[in-house]
Parts: C-alpha cells; structure tokens; sequence
C-alpha cells in the first residue's frame, strides 16, 4: 500500500496527497471507529466481517463491500497437447502469484470431458514441477503455524484415501513450499493456499455444474482453457453458476484496471449522485 501511494504522487502530487496508508491492530477499537465514521466505507474479508463491519455503521453510511471469494481453473481434457510445460506453467503462476492468498488465486482446477481421469494424471506431474521450478524465481513465503499445519492434514488425508484404494496422489515439494493433489473424483475439498492445488476429474459440464454448485455463490474468477468450439458455452455456463471473470490459464492475477470487481462497477459505488432541479416558479 504505501509503494501504491507513492507510484500515484510520482504521477499526480494532488491525488496523491489526498492517500495516506495508515495501519493499527485489529484490537483498536477508537482507531476503527474513525474510519467507520466515514461517509463510504471500502471493506474486504471474510463474510462474517462484512456482516460485523455493516452493523457497526450509520444509517447513512455507503459500505462497498467485497466478501469472501475463491477462484478456480477449468480445463477441457482434449485441449491437452503433448507438450504440457507451458499451460502448466500458467497454471502454476497463478497461484504461485500471492501465494495463492487472494481472491483471483485457484482453489481448484477441474479437468473436464471424457479423458478427465487421464488429463488429471498427466497434468498433475507437470503443474508439480512448475511448482518447483517457480520455488527458484518466486521462492514461497512462510505460511503460519495453523495453515501450514492444515497442509501436512490435507496431505495425510489424501494419502489415507490412496492406501484405502482411491487413485489419489500426493505431490509435494520440500516442507510445506507446494502441493500438487491429483483427485480421484469431483467432491470439493479445503484448500489451505500457499501454494496446494486440487485437480479434479469431471466428466462433462452437468457434472462440473454440480461439483461447483456449494461454492457457486463465491466464485471469482475461472481460468478457461478450451477448444474453440466450446469456450463460449463453456464461459456462458461458468458465468451462470457465479463467476463474474473468464480468463485464460496465467492471467487470473492480471485483471484489467476496469474489471467490475466481484460484478460491481469499480468507480460508480463510491460516488454521491445529486440533483439540482432548475427553479420554474416564475
């Protein structure tokens, strides 16, 4: 935040100096206060804090509000070529790209059509070593005590299935720094971020409808690789289900400066509108 606004002066002195960044702890009640008493509030996080920040605020108060939100990838299993590396790269990037803290970040990636179970065996080892590769120019942050603890469970959870006979595999990097799991089926499960990635196998798009169907209300953004024929049914059905963002493998973190974050319009919810009607009593 302060490097933004320090970019912004850079440009514009006048914008700029109307920006300050300032920071206190969660547990500053006075220092929150402040800000609530603003007469439009920009807030992000969990639903919970959404729904606590609204109750604090007056009746006049505009709150622009952005809850909780999870993006995913879904690729057709006949656009898989011999040459995996470079979509997998993208795949990676994506998450690899705030270490998958975000809300652009995937928490899935569904492989779709009749092939699934094999483009899952196939993809899996290449998105494995990206992951690797991108340790090199992107090495992980370190993720705290309780995330990094849900990995290693996740991690022992798809291992248990796998010796109970499922097709589950476990790819894993050194430590906690990446995880790659290949599913046996499209039953969603948690995915604790820093860099850990399902892929599931979904037989076709009504079956796809239906994994997502628990998650539909807090799509983001879905990563769409496809053949020609059938992206735009394929894009019409995810933005149905709630997605409010197509974009291709690699540029989930990149939306245009314009993007109609979480389907809002980005200027219009922190504008007054008035209205001054012109005087025609005489």
């Amino acid at each position: 935040a302060p490097l933004l606004v320090e970019s912004i002066r850079d440009v514009d002195e006048e914008i700029g100096a109307a920006l300050e960044v300032v920071s206190f702890p969660s547990h500053d009640e006075a220092g929150l206060n402040l800000f609530l008493d603003s007469p439009c509030i920009v807030a992000s996080g969990h639903d919970a804090t959404i729904r606590s920040l609204s109750s604090r605020l007056q009746s006049t108060a505009r709150l622009v509000a952005y809850g909780h939100r999870l993006s995913i990838g879904v690729i057709d299993s006949e656009f898989l070529s011999d040459d995996l590396s470079g979509l997998a790269h993208d795949i990676a990037l994506d998450a690899v790209l705030w270490d998958q803290q975000g809300c652009l970040s995937p928490a899935g990636l569904y492989i779709v059509g009749p092939n699934a179970a094999e483009g899952v065996a196939r993809l899996g080892p290449a998105i494995a070593k990206a992951f690797e590769d991108l340790t090199e120019t992107l090495p992980p942050g370190a993720p705290e005590t309780q995330t990094a603890a849900q990995i290693v469970h996740e991690r022992d959870q798809a291992a248990l299935r796998s010796a109970a006979g499922a097709t589950t595999a476990v790819l894993a990097g050194a430590d906690t720094s990446w995880t790659v799991v290949l599913e046996e089926d499209s039953h969603w499960r948690p995915c604790p971020g820093h860099r850990f990635l399902r892929l599931y196998p979904v037989e076709d798009m009504r079956e796809l409808e239906s994994a997502l169907a628990p998650i539909g209300p807090h799509l983001s953004t879905a990563a769409l690789a496809a053949l020609p024929d059938k992206r735009p049914e394929w894009a019409s059905t995810l933005l149905a289900l709630g997605a409010t963002r197509i974009c291709r493998p690699g540029r989930m973190q990149a939306p245009p400066l314009d993007w109609p974050h979480d389907g809002q319009s980005l200027l219009a919810p922190l504008v007054r509108i008035t209205q001054q009607e012109p005087d025609r009593s005489r």
